[in-house]
């Protein structure tokens, strides 16, 4: 769609679809577009690649790959766009929403260090470090316990959120 999009993100009822577009009319930026499946035209929701939408599809999670990188969440209905970062990590390559619509998973990293998964609550936004340093990607459990994270050496862990040690996925 468009001259070149891709990292579609569709709701959990099926009813939506975030798009990234990264062509050339989007800028350097990119642009996140939403598009209802019941035929209506797609929606310019602002700058950012699309990463997940929340559990009841009222939030587009983004990555603005400024530098540092921004966090957004874009409202997809009546709201204003919001950053739910700090800057503390350069780059993201990775996140999810938990079930509760509360907290995201994200892996990325921080300037001069090796990547790391993080858990971040959206009230108060301070990373929760989940799993080693050297892991860059990441996918969690549907009860929001068990990250699979991959490290970059292709290496796969199960790392616990609640502090438990990581194990390697035979």
């Amino acid at each position: 769609w468009l001259d070149s999009s891709g990292s579609p993100v569709i709701s959990r009822d099926g009813g939506t679809l975030a798009i990234s577009d990264w062509g050339r009319s989007a800028g350097s930026n990119y642009a996140l577009l939403l598009r209802k499946m019941d035929g209506s035209p797609a929606l310019s929701l602002g700058e950012g690649s699309a990463l997940d939408l929340s559990p009841d599809a009222r939030w587009v999670l983004a990555n603005v790959p400024t530098k540092p990188a921004k966090l957004m969440l874009y409202p997809t209905g009546p709201g204003e766009p919001r950053r739910i970062d700090n800057g503390e990590l350069e780059a993201y390559s990775e996140g999810r929403f938990l079930d509760d619509g509360k907290s995201i998973f994200v892996c990325g990293n921080a300037v001069g260090k090796a990547p790391q998964c993080y858990v971040r609550t959206l009230d108060a936004p301070a990373l929760h470090p989940v799993g080693p340093e050297g892991v860059d990607r990441g996918a969690i459990s549907p009860d929001g316990t068990q990250p699979i994270v991959r490290r970059v050496t292709g290496e796969q862990l199960v790392c616990p959120v609640r502090g438990r040690t990581p194990r390697a996925v035979t």
